[in-house]
Formats: C-alpha cells, structure tokens, sequence
C-alpha cells in the first residue's frame, strides 16, 4: 500500500507542478488589462487572504481528514486556472486570488501531515524529498519546453496545458487511499483522539521547541522570497545582464534533485546538530552572495534554493515529532497551520517593503544578504543548544 501510495503521490506532484506559462506568469493579468501596480495588489490580496484563512482550513483540515484536504485544494486550482483561461478584469482576478488563498490553505501542512502518516518517522524525510523531486523535474521540464511552446500556443495554449495538467494531478489524487488506513490501532492513540480544551492545546504548543520551530519557518521563508526578488538585483549590482537569472534559476533547480541523496546521507545525524549545520551553510551562501561580484557569485546562488530546501524537511520532521510527543496528532494540521502564519505574516510585511527595493543603490542590497546571513548563524545557534530535545 505504501508503494502504491508514493506512485500516486509522486504522479500527482509531477502534473501538478507542470505549470506552463510560469516564465511569464505575470502576462496572466497583463493580457487581460491588468497593470503591473494592480499585479501586485493581488499579490498582496492573495498573501493577506492566506494569512486569514491559514488556521481556519488547518482546524477544518483536521475534522474532515487529510485526503478530502488535497482533493479539495486540488479542485480549487483547477477553478483558478480555468479563470486564467476566461480572463477578466480586477474584480474578477481578485476573486481568483481569493479562491486561490483557499486551495493554498487547504494544501498548507496537510500534505505534510498525510505524508508523516502514511511513511512514518523513519521513512518521512527521504520519501517526502523523493516525491518533491518529481515536482521539480516537472517544473524543468515545462521550463525547457517554454520557448517551443510558447511559440506554438501562446499564452492561452499555455494556459489551457496547465488546466489540463492540473485535472490530472486531481484525478491521480482521487486514488489515493484514506490516511486512516495507516493510522495505528492501539490505546495510546485511542488517547490521544479525545478531546482537548483550548487551553490545554494553548499549553501544549507555546513551547520553547515550537518557537523554534516557527522561527527557523520564517526565515527560511524570508531566504526564498530574497531568491524570487533580490537575485536579479544583485546580479544588477555586480553588473551582470537579466538573461543570467533564467540560467541560475534553472540550474538551481536540478541542484534540488540531489536533496533526497542528501537527506539520505545525512539522517544518522541528530535533527538539532543537522539543523545547525544547514543553517549556518545558508549564512554562509548569503555571505558569499554579499561581497562577491565576478562569474563565481553564480555558486553560491545556484546552491542557495537546494540548501534553503533542506532544513525545512527537518524542521517539518521536528514539528510533527513534537505533534505526536505532545498528543496533537488529531490537531496535526492545525499546529502545522499555526506555526506557517508567521510566515504568511512575514511575506505579507515584504511585499510591501518589496515597493522600495528599486530604489536600493550601492552596496544596500549586499547589506541585506549580509543580513540574513547573521540571522542565520544567531537561528543555528539556538538549534544547537536545543539539539538535546530534538
């Protein structure tokens, strides 16, 4: 059943990451009108709506299982590609955002959880990292057919690939079995399924583990939004041209597929050490990033997605570990859902900061990574010294 079940998980991650028209995912919106200002008004729309919803669907998520979650989150990206496809004005693109907060929402930490339930412990960070790698050679693939494509449909053929692609993700889906089948039948977990108050949960999530957990949620969360926004600006700074950006973001991503070796290599090491370890190789990439400015800053850029990509399957490993050691597992994607809202908050916080970002002149860029890389460092410090309880 567990084969069967990383087949379809790994089916489902591969179609649903093929989203054809995500080179030029802005020219969605444009076509129909939409001014880049307005662009990201919806981005925003779409941040603040998840920020909202994130805790509601995680509570809703726990009472009607982890499978009915996917589908459901599955359906509504399928509504908001057909909306791509129909086009329309602001009102009707804010809508989309909307809809698509939603299936964001509903997907958040519940796939996740079905995974941890259905591999176990054990089996969770390299089967999770494998059935991730589909998503990413996906997502190379339709970024190496783009020209061809593009050429040939433009971008409403495009659209209507991704429409496709996205309902047979959903159909694989619906064979998925019930997490309930690998639920273990014992006591302790007939226990563990009574209700909890508030208060008693309250008490079980605010801890110094959590808070850890939340924090080193954030700033990973905060390296990938740098990826997405600042790369082309420090590759500006150092006097490179955009077309590099393609190139660097495109070899980053088949530096990805090599994370389920790493996890492989790496799982005799305690998650406290390890966590330490990949954080403060993320300082240093960011470091490098800082200063660098001739044809090997492209290195440390490329090995930047992969490393911020590791402490995050460990992170997610330490908190449903924490679920099941607190008696949570009934609330799984609910606590899964409270530690991704600072996160939601933060990316929200930089969209907004991400209007000045143009105006960043000299070394202000390099003082950012800079940044980041302490940030960082102080995070892995304070996952060593929690290293004993994890």
């Amino acid at each position: 059943m567990k084969t069967k079940t990383k087949r379809l998980l790994s089916a489902s991650s591969f179609f649903s990451n093929m989203v054809f028209f995500a080179p030029v995912a802005i020219l969605v919106r444009t076509r129909c009108g939409i001014t880049v200002s307005e662009f990201f008004i919806l981005q925003a729309i779409l941040s603040f709506a998840v920020f909202l919803l994130e805790v509601p669907c995680g509570i809703i998520t726990d009472k009607i299982g982890f499978k009915k979650s996917i589908l459901i989150s599955q359906t509504l990206v399928c509504i908001t590609r057909v909306i791509f496809l129909i086009g329309g004005n602001f009102f009707v693109f804010a809508i989309e955002a909307v809809v698509e907060a939603f299936s964001v929402c509903f997907i958040s930490g519940t796939q996740e959880s079905y995974h941890y339930v259905v591999f176990g412990e054990k089996d969770y960070l390299r089967t999770s990292a494998t059935i991730q790698n589909f998503g990413q050679a996906s997502f190379i693939l339709t970024t190496l057919l783009f020209p061809v494509l593009n050429t040939f449909f433009g971008i409403s053929g495009l659209i209507l690939l991704t429409v496709i692609s996205s309902t047979v993700s959903f159909i694989v889906s619906l064979f998925l079995p019930d997490e309930k089948y690998f639920k273990r039948e014992s006591n302790d977990d007939e226990q563990n399924m009574k209700k909890i108050s508030f208060k008693e949960f309250l008490g079980r999530v605010v801890s110094k583990e959590f808070v850890l957990v939340i924090l080193i949620t954030s700033i990973l969360s905060v390296g990938g939004l740098i990826v997405s926004f600042l790369f082309i600006l420090k590759l500006q700074e150092a006097g490179f041209s955009d077309y590099w950006i393609s190139i660097i973001i495109l070899l980053g991503e088949f530096v990805l597929l090599i994370t389920p070796f790493i996890i492989n290599k790496t799982e005799s090491l305690s998650k406290g050490l390890l966590l330490f370890i990949e954080l403060t190789f993320i300082a240093v990439l960011f470091f490098l990033i800082a200063i660098l400015k001739s044809y090997i800053l492209f290195i440390p850029m490329i090995l930047l997605p992969c490393a911020l990509s590791l402490p995050s399957y460990v992170t997610l490993d330490f908190t449903n570990a924490l679920i099941d050691t607190n008696n949570l597992k009934e609330q799984r994607a609910t606590v899964l859902s409270i530690c991704n809202e600072l996160s939601n908050l933060v990316e929200i916080i930089f969209l907004f900061i991400a209007s000045v970002l143009e105006s960043l002149q000299g070394n202000s860029i390099g003082v950012v990574f800079f940044g980041c890389g302490i940030v960082n460092i102080l995070v892995s410090v304070f996952s060593k010294i929690f290293s004993r309880n994890m």
